[in-house]
């Protein structure tokens, strides 16, 4: 019986797919998590068309991450605080 030499590039997406499940499996773990209700699987964003400024701001408003929101919340505990 021969050895078959096999380059270590065709164990590239095999060892991908393994650390892609292992994360995905600890991604699932977070479910308290926010940012997990918005992205439940972990892989490609659907916002790679977007410039990365116009995906950043997408990405916040999902999320609620936003100075629009904490100015407002600010003002209106101002207002009832009076």
């Amino acid at each position: 019986m021969s050895a078959v030499k096999c380059p270590a590039t065709d164990l590239y997406p095999d060892v991908a797919n393994h650390w892609r499940r292992v994360w995905q499996a600890e991604w699932d773990g977070c479910v308290l998590n926010k940012v997990h209700a918005v992205k439940p699987l972990l892989g490609c964003s659907s916002l790679s068309s977007l410039s990365r400024q116009d995906a950043v701001i997408v990405r916040r408003l999902r999320i609620g991450h936003t100075r629009l929101i904490t100015v407002e919340s600010t003002r209106s505990t101002r207002v009832f605080s009076l």
